[in-house]
Protein backbone atom coordinates (compact mmCIF):
# COMPACT_ATOMS: atom_id res chain seq x y z
CA UNK A 1 0.00 0.00 0.00
CA UNK A 2 2.76 2.63 1.09
CA UNK A 3 4.55 1.45 -2.36
CA UNK A 4 1.55 2.45 -4.54
CA UNK A 5 1.04 5.97 -2.59
CA UNK A 6 -2.19 4.37 -1.00
CA UNK A 7 -1.40 5.75 2.94
CA UNK A 8 -0.15 9.14 2.05
CA UNK A 9 2.65 11.24 3.91
CA UNK A 10 3.17 9.29 6.80
CA UNK A 11 4.12 12.11 9.53
CA UNK A 12 3.99 9.95 13.04
CA UNK A 13 4.62 6.84 13.92
CA UNK A 14 4.06 5.00 16.95
CA UNK A 15 4.37 1.13 17.98
CA UNK A 16 4.14 -1.11 21.23
CA UNK A 17 4.75 -4.62 22.03
CA UNK A 18 3.22 -6.35 24.77
CA UNK A 19 4.00 -10.19 25.65
CA UNK A 20 3.28 -12.75 28.63
CA UNK A 21 6.31 -13.43 29.91
CA UNK A 22 5.11 -16.55 32.24
CA UNK A 23 7.25 -19.34 32.31
CA UNK A 24 10.24 -17.38 30.23
CA UNK A 25 13.57 -17.50 32.14
CA UNK A 26 13.86 -15.32 35.15
CA UNK A 27 16.89 -13.09 33.26
CA UNK A 28 13.95 -11.29 30.49
CA UNK A 29 11.58 -9.21 32.72
CA UNK A 30 14.68 -7.42 34.02
CA UNK A 31 16.20 -6.66 30.47
CA UNK A 32 16.49 -2.73 30.32
CA UNK A 33 12.72 -1.07 28.19
CA UNK A 34 13.46 -1.39 24.63
CA UNK A 35 16.67 -3.84 25.09
CA UNK A 36 15.18 -5.54 22.10
CA UNK A 37 12.63 -2.73 20.06
CA UNK A 38 12.73 -4.90 16.82
CA UNK A 39 9.19 -6.27 17.11
CA UNK A 40 7.44 -2.91 17.39
CA UNK A 41 9.93 -0.39 16.04
CA UNK A 42 10.93 -2.85 12.73
CA UNK A 43 7.70 -2.62 11.32
CA UNK A 44 7.14 0.83 11.70
CA UNK A 45 11.06 1.88 10.39
CA UNK A 46 10.27 -0.38 6.64
CA UNK A 47 7.46 1.29 6.24
CA UNK A 48 9.55 4.29 5.37
CA UNK A 49 12.79 1.81 4.50
CA UNK A 50 14.78 4.45 7.17
CA UNK A 51 16.80 4.09 10.17
CA UNK A 52 15.97 5.22 13.87
CA UNK A 53 16.86 8.53 14.41
CA UNK A 54 15.39 8.77 17.85
CA UNK A 55 13.50 6.30 20.42
CA UNK A 56 11.98 6.91 23.60
CA UNK A 57 10.48 4.40 25.97
CA UNK A 58 8.91 4.31 29.13
CA UNK A 59 9.60 1.59 31.63
CA UNK A 60 7.56 0.21 34.47
CA UNK A 61 8.57 0.39 38.33
CA UNK A 62 9.89 -2.57 39.32
CA UNK A 63 11.01 -4.29 35.71
CA UNK A 64 14.42 -3.52 36.73
CA UNK A 65 16.48 -6.23 38.91
CA UNK A 66 17.69 -4.66 42.17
Amino acid sequence: MHDRGELGKIQFVQASHQQDMDGWPNYWPGLPPMHDATHCVGPCLALERKDATEVSCFGRQGSMPG
